[in-house]
């Protein structure tokens, strides 16, 4: 269920949301059965681990019935039209240096330090379906496992896990949680680097879709409003959820409001509140807060969703929403 490969100095970072080649198994079905001594292939917990807890923690949604293959199938469609990504920066959980990240279109770009060092990466959608490489060499005994969550606001929601060896023995481990419109994919997810017995935990987010050529702004009569669903990750490794909406309250003289509200946390329900970022300027259907703590694009040719990522209040995410 990876699309992407990071390769750095020590670190890697795989986008988990379809892997449409290589790995094994997952941990479904049939019982368990003891890990191997090499620890190849151990996928991490699943970041819900009740997903009927989660659903109740967000008043409206619905169970989702959908096959691993049926995710797979439409994340890779998504990914191979999608016309431009965003990267959010990668956080370290662990103490060490983030990330700046630097999004063209379909690609990504950016460095780690490490010491005297510098390693840099490239975060491509044409990597999608790619078993993910650390060191120029693909991981190893590469598993994966994903499942649907939910319904909500009419954004398909699911989660998924992966794990693999390196060539010096360590692993590394990707959770994710994703949602998905029709011209558009957003996510979170978390990765877990071992080494040498020293882990290192990174959290990003992403978001991608279709877009007009060239870029042009959401257009029409007065306003309009689009409503979805935010997702996010924290410092916890847990996930949160709510809802989006983004207006346009002037189309003849365009700005951006966003505002998520009704965050929820999916593992200990707890409400976290909300957050806005009224009066963002709008620019060839692109918009990012001058802090650059949330940056979106419009997606679709007639602009009828949006997506984006941010990070605030400890709280690393993307969204997407569809114009009502």
């Amino acid at each position: 269920m990876s699309i992407f490969r990071l390769v750095t100095v020590t670190l890697s970072l795989v986008l988990l949301i379809a892997c449409g080649g290589g790995g094994g198994g997952g941990a479904g079905g049939g019982g368990v059965t003891p890990p191997p001594p090499d620890r190849t292939g151990i996928l991490p917990a699943s970041l819900i681990t009740n997903t009927q807890q989660a659903r109740d923690a967000i008043d409206g949604s619905t169970p989702l019935s959908m096959t691993p293959q049926d995710i797979e199938r439409t994340l890779e469609s998504s990914a191979r039209t999608a016309g431009r990504l965003l990267f959010s920066d990668i956080v370290n959980l662990s103490g060490g240096a983030d990330t700046d990240v630097t999004c063209t279109n379909r690609t990504c770009t950016g460095s780690i330090p490490d010491g005297a060092n510098t390693g840099s990466f490239n975060l491509s959608l044409d990597r999608f379906g790619e078993i993910p490489e650390v060191d120029d060499r693909d991981l190893t005994g590469f598993n994966q496992e994903y499942n649907a969550v939910m319904t909500d606001t009419g954004v398909t929601l699911v989660q998924g896990r992966a794990a693999g060896r390196t060539a010096d023995g360590g692993m590394r481990q990707f959770q994710s949680y994703s949602g998905w419109l029709n011209d558009s994919v957003f996510a979170v997810q978390i990765e877990r680097a071992e080494a040498d017995g020293t882990d290192t935990i990174l959290l990003a987010s992403y978001s991608f879709g279709d877009v007009n050529t060239p870029a042009d702004n959401p257009s029409g009569p007065g306003s309009a409003t689009w409503s979805g669903v935010m997702v996010g990750g924290t410092s916890e490794r847990q996930i949160v959820q709510g809802d989006v909406e983004v207006d346009i309250d002037d189309f003849s003289n365009p700005d951006v409001d966003v505002a998520f509200s009704n965050i929820r946390n999916l593992v200990t329900s707890a409400n976290i509140g909300g957050m806005t970022w009224p009066d963002l300027t709008l620019t060839d259907g692109a918009f990012e807060s001058t802090d650059g703590s949330i940056k979106g694009v419009f997606y679709g040719t007639t602009h009828d969703e949006v997506g984006g990522v941010f990070d605030r209040d400890n709280i690393i995410g993307a969204f997407g929403a569809t114009r009502q």
